[in-house]
């Protein structure tokens, strides 16, 4: 079964999320909807938890492509495995991108030696591409596999000054999950997404600049 619901929604879900899908390990795809911020629909509306509440369930992949035909391999793979899946997008994805190799693996945009940005989804990949374009040296990682992580990439970028970008709340989201692995691994990571608070009605564009997921603070980072 395919499960097409908005993301803030399937938090009332929880229960049957982890009890009659995942500890029975069933082949149950959740397609979020609206995840991340999602302009005007207002405080309930937003899809800014699903990473949250979903990353610690076992037996669940989670995935986040950043454009259409990512989407559409996401679903593809997602329909192989015999397991339960989540695959969050958002509510305006204009990149159609293009065929991009194993789905299940992040995949590296641009290498760089100063800094590297891991970005979850189409808004954050396509602000650190903006980023990078400015900064010399600054890499791109499109962590299009939330869970698992891809360790085999995060234990090549070992000891390197790392951003996460990620509309999620930053508790418990992305970010954390980085923060985690890396306890004790020396690493310099700094993590911007969704504020410990409820986003308020109002554009994207300004629901990015309140919670602080613009160019201007990425590059504050990078100084």
């Amino acid at each position: 079964p395919v499960v097409c619901i908005y993301s803030t929604f399937l938090q009332r879900a929880y229960d049957e999320i982890l009890h009659d899908v995942c500890i029975q390990n069933l082949p149950v795809v959740f397609m979020l909807d609206r995840a991340g911020l999602t302009g005007g629909d207002g405080k309930t509306h937003q899809g800014v938890f699903d990473l949250s509440y979903l990353s610690h369930i076992p037996n669940l992949t989670i995935l986040a492509p950043s454009s259409i035909e990512e989407l559409n391999q996401a679903l593809e793979y997602s329909l192989k495995l015999n397991s339960p899946v989540a695959i969050r997008y958002p509510k305006d994805c204009e990149d159609e991108g293009e065929n991009c190799g194993d789905i299940g693996r992040w995949q590296i945009k641009k290498e760089g030696d100063k800094a590297l940005i891991l970005a979850v989804g189409p808004k954050m990949n396509k602000l650190a591409l903006q980023v990078s374009e400015k900064v010399d040296g600054v890499g791109v990682i499109n962590a299009r596999v939330i869970k698992p992580l891809d360790i085999e990439v995060l234990n090549r970028i070992k000891g390197q000054k790392i951003i996460t970008l990620e509309e999620n709340s930053l508790i418990g989201g992305f970010g954390a999950m980085i923060n985690n692995y890396f306890a004790n691994k020396s690493n310099i990571v700094f993590n911007l997404g969704i504020k410990d608070k409820f986003v308020e009605h109002g554009s994207i564009g300004s629901q990015l600049e309140d919670n602080e997921l613009t160019e201007k603070e990425v590059m504050v980072l990078l100084d």
